[in-house]
């Protein structure tokens, strides 16, 4: 089952963060959740402490998505605070995937943005205007578990060997004499090899 653990986080100045892990199996995945309150100016400050945070946390796992409301209207090309937030991200190797209106005044304030080789699939934008002036949005995260490894064993059922039988073949194995002859030479290393082999043999009797 998937489990997780939030990261602290410094003090921030112009944004509110949450940072959590998610761990599935072996694979860790980190959610950087943010707010940028709209009724204050961007900042050069905003996107200090923005990049400060990215480079931390990029050192925890190499599957991290960024999301949020930005406040920062980044369908507008010809915005700076939109080409500044874009450098960014391209810095970080991550690509937003909001590409329509998610404020009931228009904009897409609202961003999902995974690194570009943790693409999420299945992304919707809901009417804003309904639970809040903002858009509900959803995505899929993709299966970024190791996979699991199936391993076949054969267990013998040693308590079903009648012990007394089994002595019997090993005393009375044509190996055996040979066994007590090559002991006696003291050629202890190629007595291990030609014992394991009787072994091997017997082993298919039961």
């Amino acid at each position: 089952m998937p489990h997780g653990f939030r990261i602290a986080l410094p003090e921030l100045l112009t944004f509110e963060a949450i940072v959590v892990i998610l761990t599935v199996g072996k694979v860790n995945v980190v959610l950087f959740a943010i707010y940028r309150p709209g009724s204050q100016l961007v900042s050069k400050a905003f996107f200090q402490e923005l990049t400060s945070i990215l480079e931390n946390i990029m050192l925890l796992s190499d599957h991290v998505i960024l999301l949020g409301d930005l406040n920062v209207h980044v369908e507008r090309n010809d915005n700076v605070n939109a080409k500044l937030l874009s450098n960014v991200f391209d810095m970080f190797s991550m690509q937003n995937v909001i590409k329509e209106p998610t404020h009931m005044h228009g904009g897409t304030l609202d961003l999902v943005v995974p690194v570009i080789n943790m693409p999420v699939t299945r992304v919707r934008v809901y009417p804003s205007g309904v639970i809040s002036d903002h858009s509900l949005v959803s995505f899929c995260l993709p299966k970024v578990c190791s996979p699991v490894l199936k391993v076949k064993k054969t267990v013998r059922t040693w308590k079903r060997v009648d012990e007394n039988h089994l002595l019997t073949l090993i005393n009375g194995s044509p190996g055996m004499a040979h066994l007590l002859s090559v002991v006696r030479l003291k050629n202890i290393k190629y007595s291990r090899i030609f014992w394991s082999a009787q072994v091997m043999m017997l082993r298919q009797l039961f």
